[in-house]
């Protein structure tokens, strides 16, 4: 297993979709080097796995076959092969007297959060991340604004008012910064080197879905650390917004059931999905995303009575019914605890995914 000189500030899934993209272009793109090294350069933390790469690249042998690898794509297919055990950043270990004392590390407080925030923006900034929304900063063709500048006129308040906020222990201007760099970011693929005035390195070509799923790794191990219970969604219709979490078992459920495919009712649901896990999601969206899922399982009605619960499947809709929550009537109960809005949105859904595995099986005849 490589050491710590290898140690990825990508996600693994994301430095294996790259690397196989560009070993199986090699021989068409004309500027493959250069965007290896681009790769190399961007997915490490240290220089080491580039000037390895470069290293075997000085070997004069070339493969007659042009199926055939050099020793340095060699590497880079040692690379790939090797992607879920390499080291990945992590964040400090505990010291002497934390695990002593049996606290371990302290949750990141509100201010400790946004400050780690704009370190990481400025080095994503620097890095090219967010050129193809704002500009390369070129001294031949300046930005017309700076990220703050544009983060003020996205958000209405600048870094210092973010920082000072969070500092009172108000998340949202930080949670709303963390959005907005979102929706811009992009993972700069290739670029050239400007040399007058030693300008600096330029992206001219960028992959939006890489780049923002190496942002929300980022920014959702920054929130791990915190006590908010957020972080970026990583799929569905709210993809890169704040959601709340929730254990792994139904965090896996909401994944699986907004990024899922082929079925008849694929907005109903995701729809149902983001309405719910919103960080700003209170007990009228909560009911409308139980309206939803008792539509969608409404409609398969006769699958549920027919293959699943028989004479009782009504029981499945008595209490969207009978409580205030589908129908609205005077009658329907009212007084109960919003965390049984919790419990009926998680068994509707489970629900909604057995008759889809149930819809996908070969039917007899």
């Amino acid at each position: 297993m490589r050491g710590r000189d290898y140690e990825l500030r990508w996600p693994a899934d994301v430095f294996r979709r790259q690397l196989v993209g560009l070993l199986n272009d090699r021989n068409t793109i004309g500027d493959w080097a250069d965007r290896v090294d681009q790769l190399l350069q961007d997915a490490f933390v240290t220089g080491v796995p580039l000037a390895e790469y470069k290293a075997r690249s000085t070997d004069r042998w070339l493969p007659d076959n042009p199926t055939s690898l050099t020793n340095a794509q060699k590497f880079l297919r040692d690379l790939l092969a090797e992607a879920d055990q390499l080291p990945v950043m992590q964040s400090r270990k505990p010291y002497w007297s934390e695990r002593r004392s049996g606290s371990g590390v302290e949750a990141l407080s509100t201010a400790a959060a946004a400050k780690e925030f704009f370190v990481l923006v400025d080095d994503l900034d620097k890095r090219g991340y967010f050129d193809r929304a704002l500009g390369s900063e070129c001294v031949d063709d300046p930005r017309e604004a700076q990220l703050d500048e544009w983060l003020v006129r996205e958000t209405q308040r600048s870094r210092a008012v973010i920082l000072q906020e969070a500092a009172s222990g108000n998340p949202d201007p930080v949670l709303d910064a963390m959005e907005a760099t979102h929706d811009i970011a992009a993972l700069p693929l290739r670029g050239w080197y400007h040399q007058y005035s030693n300008c600096g390195w330029h992206a001219l070509e960028w992959a939006t879905e890489a780049g923002q799923q190496i942002f929300r790794w980022h920014i959702n191990r920054i929130l791990a650390r915190t006590e908010l219970s957020l972080h970026l969604a990583e799929e569905g219709e709210d993809v890169g917004r704040m959601i709340f979490g929730t254990d792994d078992a139904r965090t896996a459920l909401l994944a699986r059931m907004s990024a899922r495919e082929g079925t008849t009712m694929i907005d109903e649901v995701g729809h149902a999905v983001a309405l719910f896990r919103g960080r700003d999601a209170d007990v009228t969206m909560k009911r409308s995303a139980i309206v939803a899922l008792a539509g969608v399982l409404e409609n398969r009605r006769e699958l549920l009575k027919t293959r699943l619960l028989r004479k009782d499947e009504g029981a499945l809709f008595e209490l969207a019914n009978q409580f205030d929550l589908r129908h609205r009537k005077p009658d329907q109960r009212a007084d109960y605890d919003e965390a049984f809005l919790d419990w009926i949105f998680y068994w509707y859904l489970a629900t909604v995914e057995l008759t889809d595995r149930i819809l996908a099986r070969p039917q007899p005849g």
